[in-house]
């Protein structure tokens, strides 16, 4: 993930036009910055010299966060006031400073240089003619936010914080507005930091050598190619580098995962001449992998952020470390116009997290593809629903499968479209608009341009059904009608496409045909709502299904996936029910806390009322504690709960309480089982059952199943997963038809 905000431009020239896309000239060229953090007390002391554009300026300014303030400031030597004030509302000044595009100020101030009396503007005059222009601002804040314990998650964001200084470490986004700059300002950069002994931190650029003298650590990092707002991480690093054909790959652990380091360096190398090999030569003098004492997963621009505990995790190497390592090509160096929506997620999910899972086999693929349509039908609603073009960033599941799954799939449907003329041809654009724009912010207008260069066909039907629109199209079959002809069969049938508005989507549909004699794989060009299609084959023919591989973007039906926990998590109206009466409740609440999401209730079995019974349920505990267990009994064939056994004669020994996990019996342990079933009275919602023996840290067995969202059910032994898996789907739905009669 990115941390980005959309570009802004805010310094005035003489005349101001407002136009739907202006060119953009970018406010600051160069930022130095000297810091000096004392942790002890949360505190940042720096001074930051602006490099400003020399012609036709006539008012500076910058945000900073209102933690900050500032002391002097000095514009081409002339000691200059500012005025400050909080942007209420960003598209009311969109005419007097030149935004253009969303954004979000957060609760930064804006600062401009004062200009009300006629001597400060003349001496602002001779300010602005100095060569260079450069405007130098003293400036001081705190920022700290405790450490938290929820984890990130890919189902939600439980933990997100933009700033903070503190003894565990140093974490500094672009949100915080830590130092004067503007929105996604493309820069080059030069940062000397000054750090408690023994620290070492990471930003964008290339590191110098540490200096220590007198208590204290200096690091200058120097990036000479420009980048957005810098992102900053510092701590008690344990630092290991590679030079891997003149690229420095690089570890920032904390002692604790120093161990790690050499398996990250390798798999660092290994993606880096991937991608090399694919896109272009990688872009930057440096990637490091960071260690944060906060849960997150961020790319930045020649290095990675990524939380201690999804470092530890084993199967971060083969698939998320490549993912940020991407964006080093996509997003960080071929950069995004956010003014058209943020492009840039799911591209690099399709070349990352979903190749990967392309070259391992086509089975894991389609599982892949399928994943993207179950998570936009668990997650998205006409209330949180909206078009590719205004996804900006993630903040919860919902963004996530727009920006990231519905975008992969576009990009999906474009490569598979492409493939009919040659296979090669989609890398060969992406690369070739690499090149072409490498430094540069572009957009879908771009993409669509090259594709359609390379094509020499035009593809607005294309971009214009799949980006401007919501939602996804629902796909039937319907009227089958089959003739037995001479040696085989003949089908007649319709494919029915609803879509958001009348207007009908164009798109290539996947048919695959069984038979007594193997399956076939046809394609057919939809272009209207409800199109005939014809086909014939030898033999008897048993059944038919459309899009069988899940290549095209659509709503996915319930018999064609297992139900699984996002179909809880993406409920606004669910329920977590845990029990009143029993010695943990206290910890029943801050687990449920932590896994519901936005919209859902937490209520005890003794608050629940009849009126709650059709809503998606959760239910913790066991049927000893929570009467709900008796209300809504469990699927005993699924899972059983056994209770404590007392001896049945002197000798006997008392059996403890246990359960039937998919009719394997346990007794005793931390065990904590996890399932999601249809919900008894409405087939529509779900019912989870979380099932906690008593000897069980609830906590330690519970904490890590926003990661398992894609699972039907669970088994954990402290926090171990040991089961794990996905109900059987029925095949049965809209986009299936069987031959009743075949084999009569």
């Amino acid at each position: 993930m990115r941390v980005t905000i959309p570009i802004f431009v805010l310094l005035l020239a003489t005349s101001v036009v407002c136009k739907p896309k202006p060119v953009v000239r970018q406010p600051i060229e160069h930022h130095q910055l000297t810091l000096q953090f004392d942790v002890e007390n949360h505190r940042l002391e720096g001074t930051a010299r602006l490099t400003l554009p020399r012609k036709g300026v006539k008012v500076a300014g910058f945000l900073l966060g209102q933690d900050f303030s500032i002391s002097d400031a000095i514009l081409g030597g002339v000691p200059v006031k500012l005025k400050s004030r909080v942007v209420e509302d960003p598209e009311m000044i969109s005419p007097e400073y030149g935004v253009f595009g969303e954004w979000d100020t957060g609760n930064a101030l804006l600062w401009t240089t004062e200009t009300s009396k006629e001597a400060r503007r003349k001496e602002l005059n001779n300010a602005f003619k100095a060569k260079p222009l450069i405007l130098q601002v003293d400036f001081s804040g705190s920022l700290y936010v405790p450490p938290d314990n929820r984890q990130f998650s890919r189902e939600k964001i439980a933990f997100e914080v933009d700033g903070t200084i503190g003894h565990e470490g140093i974490f500094l986004s672009p949100t915080a507005y830590w130092y004067p700059t503007l929105p996604d300002v493309l820069s080059t950069y030069e940062v000397t930091v000054k750090l408690p002994e023994g620290w070492n931190c990471v930003t964008d650029g290339m590191p110098g050598g540490a200096i220590e003298r007198d208590g204290w650590v200096e690091v200058t990092y120097v990036s000479d190619v420009v980048t957005g707002a810098l992102s900053f991480s510092a701590g008690p690093f344990v630092v290991e580098k590679l030079d891997h054909n003149g690229i420095a790959v690089m570890t920032y652990f904390l002692p604790e995962q120093a161990g790690l380091s050499e398996g990250y360096i390798e798999a660092c190398t290994r993606y880096v001449d991937m991608y090399s090999d694919l896109i272009a030569p990688y872009p930057f003098s440096k990637f490091a992998v960071v260690d944060n004492f906060l849960p997150s997963g961020y790319g930045m621009p020649g290095w990675t952020l990524l939380g201690s505990e999804v470092l530890r995790l084993p199967f971060i190497k083969g698939t998320s470390l490549g993912h940020e390592i991407t964006h080093n090509w996509i997003g960080n160096s071929l950069l995004v116009d956010y003014r058209e929506g943020n492009w840039c997620e799911g591209l690099t999910v399709y070349l990352a997290d979903y190749k990967y899972k392309e070259d391992a086999d086509s089975l894991a693929a389609m599982e892949y593809r399928m994943n993207q349509l179950r998570d936009f039908a668990a997650y998205v609603n006409s209330d949180n629903d909206y078009p590719v073009t205004e996804f900006v960033s993630r903040s919860g599941p919902a963004d996530r499968a727009i920006g990231y799954g519905k975008v992969m799939m576009i990009f999906h449907m474009l490569r598979k479209m492409l493939d009919q003329y040659d296979e090669a041809i989609f890398m060969q654009v992406i690369s070739e608009t690499y090149y072409k724009y490498q430094w540069q912010p572009i957009g879908w207008k771009e993409w669509q341009k090259e594709f359609e260069r390379r094509l020499g066909q035009k593809l607005g039907w294309f971009f214009d059904q799949w980006l401007l629109n919501p939602g996804a199209p629902e796909l039937a079959v319907e009227n089958m009608v089959i003739e037995n002809v001479k040696g085989g069969w003949e089908a007649k049938f319709e494919v029915v496409t609803k879509t958001f508005g009348d207007k009908p989507y164009k798109y290539l549909l996947p048919i695959r045909i069984l038979s007594d004699r193997g399956s076939v794989n046809q394609q057919a060009f939809i272009q209207s709502s409800r199109q005939s299609i014809k086909l014939a084959g030898g033999g008897e023919i048993r059944s038919l299904q459309l899009d069988p591989g899940f290549d095209v973007f659509r709503r996915i039906y319930t018999g064609e996936m297992p139900l699984t926990l996002a179909e809880f998590f993406g409920d606004p109206d669910g329920i977590l029910v845990i029990p009143s009466k029993d010695a943990k409740v206290d910890e029943y609440k801050r687990i449920a806390e932590n896994l519901k999401s936005d919209g859902q209730r937490i209520v005890t079995d003794t608050e629940f009322t009849a009126e709650m019974e059709n809503n998606s349920l959760w239910l913790f505990g066991d049927p000893e504690i929570n009467c709900l267990f008796t209300l809504f009994p469990m699927d005993s064939s699924r899972l059983e709960y056994l209770p404590l056994r007392a001896p049945r004669w002197r000798e006997d020994q008392p059996l403890p309480a246990g359960l039937v996990f998919k009719r394997e019996e346990f007794h005793g342990g931390e065990l904590i089982a996890t399932l999601i079933d249809r919900h008894p009275k409405d087939a529509e919602k779900s019912i989870v059952y979380t099932l906690a023996l008593p000897t069980a840290d609830l906590v330690d067995g519970t904490r890590k199943l926003q990661h398992y969202g894609k699972y039907s059910y669970l088994l954990f032994e402290g926090d171990q997963n040991i089961r794990k898996g996905e109900w059987v789907v029925s095949g049965e739905s809209p986009v299936a038809w069987r031959n009743k009669s075949a084999g009569k």
